[in-house]
């Protein structure tokens, strides 16, 4: 399934991505990024998605933009994670929306494409303490996505 995608850039040493957000509200500069988890044994990263704001160079990643271009911006958000799992194949990304409201929308985009994550990828979806296989239409806390050998 090819899904309609922004076309993003990629900085500071491929832990930091940007793209346009293009809609009614206008053009909105997103950011994706991937910290270090360092508290666990594996090599894992905190993706963080927000509009990037250009006063204090930092990302909020609380705001609802709504810009009309939400499965656009989700897609593009998977494409910027197969780009840095290809550069880190052994590394975990670890995601969780910060309201109920998130979790679910990304449940929802994740189960459209799930066929296609599972080909390349293991997902996992973390739910009364303990992280389970995803399973489409099953609310999960936090998700945690690593590359198939």
């Amino acid at each position: 399934m090819e899904l309609d995608k922004y076309e993003f850039t990629e900085e500071r040493r491929y832990l930091s991505y940007g793209f346009w957000s293009d809609g009614p509200k206008g053009r909105i500069a997103k950011v994706v990024q991937f910290i270090r988890l360092r508290h666990l044994n594996t090599e894992a990263y905190n993706l963080v998605l927000g509009d990037k704001n250009e006063e204090e160079d930092q990302i909020d990643s609380f705001i609802n933009t709504n810009n009309n271009d939400r499965d656009k911006v989700l897609a593009t958000v998977a494409n910027i994670a197969a780009a840095f799992m290809k550069r880190r194949p052994n590394a975990a990304i670890f995601f969780a929306g910060n309201t109920t409201a998130r979790n679910r929308l990304y449940r929802m985009g994740i189960s459209r494409i799930l066929r296609e994550i599972e080909l390349s990828y293991t997902l996992k979806g973390f739910r009364n303490g303990q992280w389970e296989p995803f399973q489409a239409n099953t609310e999960y806390i936090a998700y945690l996505l690593e590359c198939k050998y």
